[in-house]
């Protein structure tokens, strides 16, 4: 999680002579090169998983959905009513990629007003975290947690039923640990993984896990309006700082077999419009990321949407989208952020109210865009 310098540097004051354990849930390359830096030579490795045990636990139903973008947030909204009728007090933990999405699909929900909704993510400090996490566990009613990574490891939320993902997960391991925050102490559990046509490629990373696709077209159901007056509730430049999140995050991941570098800008201009906003691109910020003329397709001049305002250097933009073992979740939401993306004057006490994202743009009329 990012975490190695500071092991590194408390080992140094160990004394020499001892005897050391060293336990992890995972045993990474990076996990290695801790145990090769802290133990004697002649360390002992025990790996109490046996090689031909599954991945996840058997008790949690695996299921994934690709979803256009068009009619992306009407799934959603229906996977989680769903649920919520087959589990009157359940709780949903819903992850999102990047820290900006994690607070711009908090705000949709919270707009939808259906469940109680609750965030986490590296924007809040470290006792604002802890206030949300002990406020999300003691809840006893359908609760929804929106976060980042920050919640994938190491917690444990009593009467979680349902993990939901949206977008794809940072690797394969990751969406296992996000998967194991349900069906625990020997409890059943849902998972369920909502991707965009372009992310498919994914699931050949999990498909020799017990999951299945599930038909898209059953969770497009008439919605009642709700949606679309969620979507005119956010904020502008909340959505376009969710969108350049979501360039920066998949650009990082065009090297991937699975992924392909020219999807991205027909993808994130669907995702704009999924949110009611034309988002346009400046050619120098698509060249800082990577996605130059070749990628640039139709798309024009980042910027000049609902506001008028220019976006080439939304949040403090420097490039720095790939990230380092260091920088944890500028996009993925690790807890030692720098918070280059986020808007610090919106990273207070996110238990606001829906009244807060309500902005001065004028918005574009977003009637029929949307697919039921």
């Amino acid at each position: 999680m990012g975490f190695r310098d500071d092991i590194e540097e408390i080992v140094d004051f160990f004394p020499k002579e001892r005897q050391t354990f060293l336990f992890s849930a995972t045993v990474s390359g990076q996990i290695r090169q801790i145990a090769n830096h802290s133990l004697k030579p002649d360390y002992k490795f025990l790996d109490t998983v046996d090689p031909n045990d599954v991945n996840t636990n058997l008790q949690v139903k695996q299921s994934y959905v690709i979803s256009p973008y068009e009619s992306h947030l009407t799934t959603i909204r229906n996977v989680m009513k769903e649920h919520k009728t087959s589990h009157k007090k359940g709780k949903i933990i819903m992850f999102l990629p990047t820290k900006m999405g994690t607070m711009l699909y908090a705000d949709f929900l919270r707009n939808l007003g259906d469940m109680e909704i609750f965030e986490l993510h590296s924007g809040l400090s470290q006792m604002q975290r802890t206030r949300v996490s002990e406020r999300f566990r003691k809840s006893r009613q359908n609760a929804v947690l929106v976060t980042s990574d920050v919640s994938a490891r190491g917690v444990d939320y009593p009467g979680v039923t349902m993990v939901l993902q949206v977008g794809v997960p940072s690797t394969r391991e990751q969406y296992i640990h996000r998967l194991g925050r349900t069906g625990r102490a020997g409890k059943e559990g849902e998972g369920m993984l909502i991707l965009a046509p372009f992310e498919k490629g994914f699931t050949k990373l999990i498909n020799d896990l017990p999951i299945k696709e599930v038909d898209g077209q059953s969770y497009i159901i008439k919605d009642d309006g709700m949606i679309e007056r969620a979507i005119e509730e956010l904020d502008t430049e909340q959505i376009r700082s969710a969108c350049t999140a979501f360039l920066g995050y998949y650009s990082g991941k065009t090297g991937t077999y699975y992924f392909k570098k020219e999807d991205l800008l027909p993808a994130v201009n669907e995702f704009s419009k999924a949110f009611g906003t034309d988002i346009q691109l400046n050619q120098s910020f698509l060249e800082k990321i990577g996605l130059g003329a070749r990628s640039r397709g139709s798309v024009g001049n980042f910027g000049r949407g609902r506001s008028g305002s220019s976006f080439g250097r939304s949040n403090d933009f420097n490039g720095r989208f790939s990230g380092n073992s260091r920088s944890n979740d500028r996009f993925g939401g690790n807890s030692r952020s720098n918070d280059r993306f986020s808007d610090n004057s919106r990273s207070n006490d996110r238990s606001r109210s829906n009244d807060f994202n309500r902005s001065g743009f004028k918005r574009r009329e977003s009637r029929g865009r949307y697919k039921y």
